[in-house]
């Protein structure tokens, strides 16, 4: 009886393997997603520093990190000093997972579902500590622009449509920051989102990044109201209504850019 081995390659593609492979993947980068949302508004390091409790400081173990489980047979404490672990970190997991198989399902296994992954990775984190802290960290901003560029280089792009999108988008920010204050006498947007306007322009270009507006503004305004009826706030993070439009035209532009053009 002849075995056959099946390549790293093919055993991805097929979705009874592939796609609980990138799940299994993203439940991991959630959890690093988690860590690094914290450790990034605090200026610790990602890298070296050991995973502690940010409560009693115990350095967790392999138990203490196993995603989603660690914290369900914790029953949602740490197992050490016995402190309630917020809820966000499981979201956080069970989210990047399912956008890990989103990807998956949409690109395949090549050079642009890479270049997906690291920018799903990097808006997740984005995502956190903008709704926490109100900050869109410098590292995630390099981030996506790198992925940006592998992005584009797996799009076989001109080498002019690597940089037009991001100077369109820097232009268009800096626009409706200072023309927001000409306005109203305060910012509209925070330097924060006017970085992310130009890094997100490599993976939009010129064609995605009037839509990219129009669903920001749409999902920045259910946010805002949402976010003022549980906090009572007039201001809100932006970041998020970004990162959800961004990755409806990246990820679903039929239903997004197709249809903003009205193409038949």
């Amino acid at each position: 009886m002849e075995v056959q081995f099946i390549g790293l390659q093919e055993l991805l593609q097929n979705y009874r393997y592939g796609l609980p492979i990138f799940m299994l993947f993203g439940l991991l980068f959630g959890s690093f997603a988690t860590m690094a949302s914290y450790r990034l508004s605090l200026g610790e390091d990602l890298v070296f520093q050991p995973s502690h409790c940010t409560a009693c400081g115990h350095r967790l173990g392999v138990l203490d990190l196993f995603p989603i489980l660690s914290w369900a047979f914790g029953l949602g404490k740490c197992r050490h000093c016995h402190i309630k672990i917020s809820a966000r970190y499981p979201l956080t997991e069970i989210a990047m997972a399912v956008l890990f198989a989103v990807v998956y399902m949409n690109f395949g296994v090549s050079l642009k579902a890479i270049a997906m992954l690291g920018l799903v990775v990097s808006l997740v984190i984005m995502i956190v500590t903008d709704l926490e802290h109100r900050i869109i960290p410098d590292e995630i901003q390099i981030s996506v622009l790198l992925f940006g560029i592998l992005y584009r280089y797996a799009m076989d792009s001109e080498i002019e449509q690597y940089f037009s999108g991001s100077i369109l988008g820097l232009c268009i920010a800096l626009g409706l920051r200072y023309g927001f204050y000409l306005w109203k006498r305060r910012e509209g947007l925070g330097m924060g989102d006017v970085k992310f306007f130009a890094v997100s322009g490599m993976f939009l270009g010129i064609k995605a990044f009037l839509p990219f507006l129009f669903f920001s503004g749409i999902f920045g305004i259910i946010f805002s109201l949402a976010w003022k009826k549980i906090h009572d706030e007039e201001e809100f993070p932006f970041g998020p209504a970004l990162a959800f439009s961004m990755l409806l035209c990246l990820i679903y532009p039929e239903y997004s850019v197709n249809y903003f053009y009205y193409y038949e």
